[in-house]
């Protein structure tokens, strides 16, 4: 599967990532039992949203005629699924599943995605580096706080 190719693409795909990640937080607060966990959870669903809206406007100003469209949407999704992280009904189902060593292990590997998606990015579309840095940062933070909670 080759990756999105257009800067509507690579954005429309990042808005993807971080809805997936926040329906992640979601399910996961939702499936725990542990307070720690489920605040920890909220907070990153939270952030991850904050991250999507970010996108949107980014998307809007490099792209004034595109919108986030439903079937690119859904294509761009199946995409990520492949090539970029867990799909999103795998996620789910490891949110919700019970076992919350594999759940942190699949946030991590998402966050860590994530900050490589977004690296390259940054490197490679240099107008958007400085609007994806701190995104960058909070996912690397998402990383840190996920491995210290697993540990």
């Amino acid at each position: 599967m080759t990756p999105p190719t257009t800067i509507a693409d690579v954005i429309q795909a990042a808005i993807v990532m971080e809805q997936t990640g926040m329906d992640f937080y979601q399910a996961l607060a939702g499936a725990s039992d542990d307070p720690k966990v489920r605040k920890l959870c909220a907070e990153l669903a939270l952030q991850e949203a904050n991250h999507r809206r970010r996108f949107e406007t980014l998307l809007r100003q490099n792209c004034p005629a595109c919108r986030p469209d439903p079937q690119g949407m859904t294509d761009l999704s199946v995409k990520a699924k492949e090539y970029i992280q867990p799909g999103p009904v795998a996620v789910k189902e490891v949110a919700i599943g019970g076992n919350l060593v594999d759940a942190l292990n699949m946030a991590m590997q998402m966050e860590q995605h994530a900050i490589s998606f977004y690296r390259q990015i940054a490197g490679t579309l240099t107008e958007l580096a400085q609007d994806i840095q701190p995104i960058i940062e909070e996912e690397t933070r998402h990383l840190q706080v996920l491995r210290s909670l697993r540990q």
